[in-house]
């Protein structure tokens, strides 16, 4: 019932939203490639997925917005992508390695997860604080008129305490 669902979805999102439709099909079919090659390369994976994110929030039918929006649209959704990517693939890792499912950091060699953890927390916490701050950057060239205390206190409280969380591993939900 789903699939048939979301079939019309699809087509409706393709013949209404080309370019979008367009751009999350390549990017969808990037990622599915990069999984099938069981990719090691935790940039070539987050930004797929990063790219993917950013057409959503450039390429959406705003008529209202200028080029200069679209382009922090597309910045900000790059750098929340990345951030959702690596933040899930480090909140995963043994859930990933107990069902067997593709996680870009199980790729690599370890003797333990313990050990695994230990190697990759400070790329983990490098790539995902940068990203939030670009991020960050973006959200910042934007004019926010309304809720804006409230995305305010996500951008830059809500993001930043749950990559603290993640990274000690007491995320507790999804991310």
């Amino acid at each position: 019932a789903l699939l048939g669902i979301y079939g019309g979805v699809r087509r409706r999102a393709a013949r209404n939203q080309q370019e979008l439709s367009q751009e999350f099909e390549k990017r969808l079919a990037a990622l599915w490639e990069l999984k099938t090659q069981r990719c090691a390369d935790i940039d070539a994976v987050s930004s797929e997925f990063a790219r993917l994110l950013a057409a959503v929030f450039s390429l959406a039918p705003f008529g209202f917005l200028d080029d200069a929006a679209k382009k922090a649209l597309w910045h900000l959704g790059y750098n929340l992508g990345r951030w959702i990517y690596i933040a899930d693939a480090v909140d995963d890792l043994e859930k990933d390695q107990k069902t067997g499912s593709y996680n870009v950091f199980l790729q690599r060699k370890y003797c333990s997860m313990a050990g695994l953890k230990d190697s990759i927390r400070e790329e983990a916490s490098f790539n995902m604080n940068y990203s939030l701050a670009e991020a960050c950057k973006a959200y910042e060239l934007l004019d926010i008129k309304r809720d804006k205390p409230l995305i305010d206190n996500i951008m830059y409280l809500g993001l930043a305490k749950k990559t603290q969380d993640i990274l000690k591993g007491e995320v507790d939900g999804s991310v």
